[in-house]
């Protein structure tokens, strides 16, 4: 028998279908999207032990596997303590449905990345990496320890290649790895410019701003010390700096030069040190005249770049007391130290007469020493350093003798920084590392910055000139870093 094919009962029987079989579609087609992958932390804060302030993640990181926190180089932003990111606390809301697996300590060391297992709404685990990325201070100078770099850029020993060679990259890597955090960079302009003006770029400027570069990479501070001109020199009497006028508006000329040549460089990397050890026997106040016309002339260029200003010496007295600024923004007063000249010089015919047999002792009085030399030992001295012998000198005294440097600060309202300090070579010990210990002790006491003289190349050197550059008193440059 044929079975008749009826089409309104067959479009029934499809729309039934469809009324039942619908909804489980959905329902699974739902299911296949709450199982997709989601992004698993929605927000990170952080806050240091023992402060409220808090750091949030970037945004555009959280939907990535690398989630970074931006952290100032300093904490407090307005002190020179590098943040310490060794306890952090973290406070990361996650996605709902994501399971960490990770324990999540109280406190989380953020000096290396931190990683936190979880596993996502698909199933599948995963490892968040939340790092802690330190944004670079581009405008704030902040020095601590430093050291003279000397012999290369002024009063050269090398011409030629064998300049290049003698302070290089690896130099600076060095330097930073010991501790030190900026470099003073003498300079001198018979280097730097010609006699008609024009810069020397092979041999000079091509090598001042490589050493720049090589303590931006390092994260090291350069001092750019301007340590002879062709009209002053530290060791004469008197310059014609002060007494032509055609030479000071040549000097302001030389920093505008100079301005023009480094301005691009941060705040935070280079500062200006205008003149080495100003000497004028006519009398502080040409040296204050000069320095206000330079600190004019850069800051018509440059309104923010830190600048060092010395004290003037006249007639052999370093006049403290006498300097004056035309503003106090963004200055910093200098100052440098050797005293006692017989103890830091030794063995210079200007001193012992070149000898290097006669006693020392540092600190004296003790019971086994009653004075700097031996009065046994006075005679062999020259005449005009005899009294000096005679003389005691420890911590207390030291801090007597550079009293009238120390209280710059609070005269003048800036801060201090101690540009030179250190003893020759032959200095025996342990007087010498005596002598160290104290005048660190005393800037250190006080939060000045100072910079040794020197690094290598001459009689104040740390430092070999071989290819391993090894340290010849690692002690001392202990010291010197207050290890």
């Amino acid at each position: 028998m044929k079975m008749k094919f009826n089409m309104g009962y067959f479009v029934l029987l499809i729309s039934i279908a469809v009324v039942f079989l619908a909804p489980s579609c959905e329902k699974e087609k739902k299911t296949d999207t709450v199982t997709e992958r989601i992004d698993p932390v929605l927000s990170v804060m952080a806050t240091l032990d023992g402060s409220e302030e808090k750091f949030y993640a970037e945004g555009s990181t959280l939907k990535s596997k690398d989630i970074l926190i931006n952290f100032p180089s300093y904490f407090p932003q307005e002190s020179d303590e590098k943040i310490d990111l060794s306890k952090v606390k973290l406070d990361i809301v996650f996605n709902e449905g994501i399971k960490v697996v990770t324990a999540i300590p109280a406190l989380v060391n953020l000096e290396n990345p931190f990683v936190v297992k979880i596993q996502n709404v698909d199933g599948n685990t995963e490892e968040i990496s939340i790092r802690a990325n330190i944004q670079k201070d581009t405008e704030n100078f902040r020095i601590s320890k430093g050291i003279n770099i000397a012999s290369w850029l002024s009063t050269p020993k090398y011409t030629g290649t064998a300049r290049t060679a003698f302070f290089t990259e690896a130099d600076v890597k060095l330097l930073s790895e010991l501790g030190f955090d900026h470099i003073r960079l003498c300079i001198d302009e018979v280097v730097l410019w010609n006699e008609s003006g024009n810069k020397i770029r092979s041999y000079g400027f091509d090598l001042l701003h490589d050493a720049i570069k090589w303590c931006d990479k390092y994260d090291m501070g350069v001092i750019v010390d301007m340590h002879v001109t062709r009209n002053h020199r530290f060791t004469n009497t008197e310059n014609t700096l002060f007494t032509d006028p055609a030479q000071e508006a040549k000097f302001v000329e030389l920093w505008e030069d100079l301005s023009d040549e480094l301005k691009d460089y941060p705040n935070s990397l280079v500062a200006y040190e205008l003149l080495n050890e100003p000497v004028s026997a006519g009398g502080a106040a040409n040296w204050n005249r000069v320095s206000a016309s330079a600190i004019n002339a850069i800051r018509a260029k440059e309104a923010n770049r830190v600048i060092i200003v010395g004290v003037c010496t006249v007639n052999g007295s370093v006049r403290y007391n006498d300097l004056t600024l035309p503003s106090t923004h963004r200055i910093i007063a200098t100052f440098h130290y050797y005293g006692p000249f017989l103890l830091t010089y030794y063995g210079f015919s200007s001193t012992t007469g070149g000898r290097t047999d006669i006693p020392i002792h540092y600190p004296t009085p003790t019971p086994e020493h009653a004075q700097l030399v031996p009065e046994e030992w006075i005679s062999a001295l020259p005449a005009n350093w005899q009294s000096t012998g005679r003389n005691t000198y420890d911590k207390t005294e030291q801090i007597r003798r550079m009293q009238s440097g120390l209280d710059i600060a609070d005269r003048l309202g800036v801060p201090l920084y101690v540009g030179e300090f250190g003893t020759a070579n032959l200095t025996p010990e342990p007087a010498r590392s005596n002598w160290y210990k104290d005048i660190v002790a005393i800037l250190k006491e006080r939060n000045i910055a100072y910079a040794s003289f020197d690094y290598k190349g001459a009689g104040y050197s740390v430092v070999n000139e071989d290819a391993n550059r090894t340290l010849r008193y690692p002690g001392i440059i202990d010291i010197i870093l207050d290890k």
